[in-house]
């Protein structure tokens, strides 16, 4: 009886000390996750001083580049630009720390679960292959702290616009001699409002879409308006005074699809980025106008029609950034107007990124 009864208080202990260690495990590892969430939410706080103080520049070097503006004034604001640049040369050297510290916390938890991972005997084979899914981030979760992949869709892009015909040429068909633009005046416009990261490695490269909405202008160099003809299609009506603005509006919900690769430069953390893919379109509305003047009285006229353009259309894109600045070239796969309702055009655009949100 003495020796079950020791043999029961020894397995008790035993497992007393087992459980111990595995709690002791849990609340480190507890420690660790707190600790980089702590850290993660510092460093998007100070970038968010830095958003900050970066608009206080910018609105500051307007008010300095106003010829309202006394000398004295100017220097105030030249003193305060000053000030300004320090508290983010500041938060940016506490960013670069943090990410430090992030990176010594990260090692330090993988470095315990490969040590659990040789306790428990689970070896990598002896061929020199070690592949860790670890370094894999299926989070398909868009507000989850933790990831670091961050793409770049989202935003205000600005460029320009044009025409290319079925061979890729800039020469238009000869049906369409009345879409010739004027090439520096006919602009693409897009706010990127919603962005979605899909991680396929935790920091470099990744899945990127969202939404946004795009306004094309086309600025055409004829003298006339679109109209349908007797067959419905879209055709040209020259006019016998002289159009001074004619205007071609074509707007649309885009849907993107990118696969973007970062590249680090720098202690920092900041990066080049390359991506590529297709973006999809919904037009929701087109129109066209035109501005005139008959002696002295100016003239407008604003019509709204679909004119045979087609709904549904996809582009290829290309870009190229650092940080948040970005440049991108798309070209539309599909034409601008339903086949054989229009002349077979292909917008194409390319522009830059200019605000990064």
């Amino acid at each position: 009886m003495k020796k079950v009864i020791l043999t029961l208080a020894l397995a008790f202990t035993i497992f007393s000390i087992n459980a111990q260690v595995d709690s002791s495990k849990i609340v480190k590892e507890q420690n660790l996750e707190k600790e980089l969430e702590n850290l993660e939410d510092g460093a998007e706080q100070f970038s968010k001083q830095i958003q900050e103080l970066s608009k206080q520049i910018v609105s500051l070097d307007a008010e300095k580049q106003s010829e309202a503006t006394s000398d004295e004034r100017k220097k105030e604001i030249e003193a305060k630009i000053d000030d300004l640049e320090l508290q983010i040369n500041a938060l940016e050297k506490g960013i670069a720390d943090i990410e430090i510290d992030i990176e010594s916390s990260e090692n330090s938890k993988d470095g315990k679960k490969h040590n659990d991972d040789d306790d428990n005997g689970d070896d990598d084979d002896d061929d020199g292959f070690d592949f860790d899914w670890d370094e894999f981030d299926f989070d398909f979760w868009p507000l989850n702290k933790k990831k670091k992949f961050n793409g770049h869709w989202a935003g205000f892009e600005i460029g320009l616009t044009n025409f290319v015909n079925a061979d890729n040429q800039f020469e238009l068909p000869a049906n369409g001699s009345f879409l010739e633009l004027d090439p520096v005046k006919s602009g693409s416009y897009s706010l990127n409002f919603m962005e979605f990261n899909i991680p396929l490695h935790k920091k470099y490269f990744g899945l990127v879409t969202g939404v946004g909405f795009e306004w094309k202008s086309y600025t055409l160099e004829t003298n006339g308006y679109l109209i349908y003809n007797e067959q419905g299609n879209t055709d040209f009506q020259e006019v016998d005074y002289t159009i001074s603005r004619n205007k071609f509006n074509v707007n649309s919900f885009t849907f993107p699809l990118l696969a973007e690769i970062q590249i680090p430069m720098g202690k920092k953390d900041k990066r080049i980025s390359l991506s590529g893919g297709v973006i999809g379109s919904i037009r929701v509305g087109s129109s066209t106008s035109q501005q005139w003047e008959e002696g002295k009285t100016d003239n407008y006229f604003r019509q709204e029609a679909d004119y045979n353009l087609s709904t549904f259309k996809y582009a290829y894109t290309a870009r190229i950034g650092y940080r948040g600045f970005q440049v991108f070239a798309n070209y539309e796969v599909m034409p601008l107007f339903e086949e054989g309702k229009g002349p077979e055009v292909y917008p194409i655009s390319f522009g830059i990124r200019l605000l990064d949100f």
